[in-house]
């Protein structure tokens, strides 16, 4: 019998020791993942995360310079424009540049992810848009135009507005944060 008590003694001390190293284990194991994300965000670019954003899906809020927000899904990603549909379903060009922020909301579900184009910029785009005669929204930095987009050079884009004048507005590149369609 003493045999038998000593077994389950033993047995029960080797329990006791495997679940201490368990819980040991657990602990270094959050402890290395919580040193890999800190080292992963000390390395990460803002662009890198917006790709990442896109691959998640979902929802994000973009915010951009003078406070506008724009909510979406990111459809396709440029060398320095993300392209949205809107919660409205508008397609909405948002320059890299002109991002102060994003906002990532819980994804719908499984995301195919987005178009990726490196080498297509918003210039690129708007070159299309133009081509195509696309009504807009344009936001800025001083404001908003919208209007027909008429032509886009090399850092001006050309609007017909919707005013009963029908003026063209040239709008300079740079200062642009959105543009909906």
């Amino acid at each position: 019998m003493a045999g038998r008590a000593d077994d389950d003694d033993l047995d029960a001390d080797l329990d006791a020791e495997l679940a201490a190293e368990r819980a040991d284990d657990a602990v270094r194991e959050r402890r290395r993942l919580r040193d890999l994300s800190e080292r992963i965000g000390e390395e990460t670019t803002f662009a890198e995360l917006v790709v990442g954003h896109a691959i998640r899906g979902g929802v994000i809020t973009a915010a951009v310079h003078g406070g506008a927000r724009h909510s979406g899904t990111i459809v396709a990603l440029g060398a320095d424009v993300v392209v949205m549909r809107s919660t409205l379903d508008q397609l909405v060009l948002v320059p890299m540049a002109a991002m102060a922020s994003i906002r990532h909301h819980e994804p719908a579900g499984a995301a195919d992810g987005p178009a990726l184009d490196r080498h297509a910029t918003l210039h690129d785009v708007l070159i299309d848009w133009a081509a195509a005669r696309r009504r807009v929204v344009i936001s800025t930095t001083a404001g908003t135009v919208s209007g027909q987009l008429i032509s886009t050079g090399t850092d001006v884009i050309t609007v017909v507005t919707d005013s009963v004048e029908r003026e063209q507005v040239q709008v300079w590149l740079p200062s642009v944060t959105a543009v909906s369609s």
